[in-house]
Protein backbone atom coordinates (compact mmCIF):
# COMPACT_ATOMS: atom_id res chain seq x y z
CA UNK A 1 0.00 0.00 0.00
CA UNK A 2 1.46 3.46 -1.05
CA UNK A 3 0.09 7.04 0.82
CA UNK A 4 1.03 9.79 -1.20
CA UNK A 5 0.48 13.75 -0.50
CA UNK A 6 2.26 16.65 -1.16
CA UNK A 7 2.56 17.06 2.66
CA UNK A 8 5.19 15.08 5.03
CA UNK A 9 3.09 16.33 8.19
CA UNK A 10 -0.23 14.68 6.49
CA UNK A 11 1.34 11.57 6.06
CA UNK A 12 2.40 11.54 9.33
CA UNK A 13 -0.67 11.65 10.69
CA UNK A 14 -1.84 8.14 9.40
CA UNK A 15 -1.51 5.34 11.15
CA UNK A 16 1.81 2.92 11.10
CA UNK A 17 1.25 -0.20 9.17
CA UNK A 18 3.78 -2.91 8.24
CA UNK A 19 2.15 -2.60 4.79
CA UNK A 20 2.26 0.94 4.00
CA UNK A 21 4.68 3.14 2.23
CA UNK A 22 4.62 7.13 2.24
CA UNK A 23 5.72 8.95 -0.42
CA UNK A 24 6.10 12.73 -0.68
CA UNK A 25 5.35 14.04 -3.75
CA UNK A 26 3.50 16.46 -6.40
CA UNK A 27 0.25 14.67 -7.83
CA UNK A 28 1.57 15.59 -11.45
CA UNK A 29 4.95 13.76 -10.63
CA UNK A 30 4.74 10.74 -9.49
CA UNK A 31 8.24 9.19 -9.29
CA UNK A 32 5.79 5.22 -10.02
CA UNK A 33 6.49 3.36 -12.75
CA UNK A 34 3.72 3.15 -15.51
CA UNK A 35 1.18 0.56 -15.46
CA UNK A 36 2.04 -0.55 -11.64
CA UNK A 37 -0.70 -0.10 -9.97
CA UNK A 38 -4.01 -2.00 -9.85
CA UNK A 39 -5.94 1.39 -7.85
CA UNK A 40 -5.46 4.88 -7.31
CA UNK A 41 -7.80 6.93 -4.80
CA UNK A 42 -8.34 10.47 -3.85
CA UNK A 43 -10.21 10.77 -1.11
CA UNK A 44 -11.96 14.95 -0.12
CA UNK A 45 -9.37 16.58 -2.38
CA UNK A 46 -9.97 15.97 -5.80
CA UNK A 47 -10.68 19.64 -6.53
CA UNK A 48 -6.98 20.53 -5.98
CA UNK A 49 -6.80 18.05 -9.21
CA UNK A 50 -8.99 18.54 -11.60
CA UNK A 51 -7.14 19.49 -14.78
CA UNK A 52 -6.66 17.42 -18.14
CA UNK A 53 -2.47 16.47 -17.24
CA UNK A 54 -3.29 14.67 -13.86
CA UNK A 55 -6.07 12.22 -15.45
CA UNK A 56 -3.07 11.60 -18.06
CA UNK A 57 -0.69 10.63 -15.34
CA UNK A 58 -3.24 8.91 -13.55
CA UNK A 59 -4.42 6.97 -16.20
CA UNK A 60 -0.55 6.43 -17.08
CA UNK A 61 -0.28 4.68 -13.61
CA UNK A 62 -2.75 2.27 -13.66
CA UNK A 63 -1.98 -1.49 -15.09
CA UNK A 64 -4.82 -2.53 -17.64
CA UNK A 65 -8.55 -2.89 -16.25
CA UNK A 66 -7.07 -0.84 -13.35
CA UNK A 67 -9.37 1.46 -11.56
CA UNK A 68 -9.25 5.28 -10.58
CA UNK A 69 -11.71 6.04 -7.13
CA UNK A 70 -12.56 9.48 -5.87
CA UNK A 71 -14.77 9.88 -3.10
CA UNK A 72 -15.70 12.88 -0.93
CA UNK A 73 -17.48 12.67 2.32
Amino acid sequence: MLACDSSFAQLTVAEPRANLQRLVADTQQLPIAPACLDLITVTQALHWFTDAAFFTHVSSLLKPGGLFCAWCY
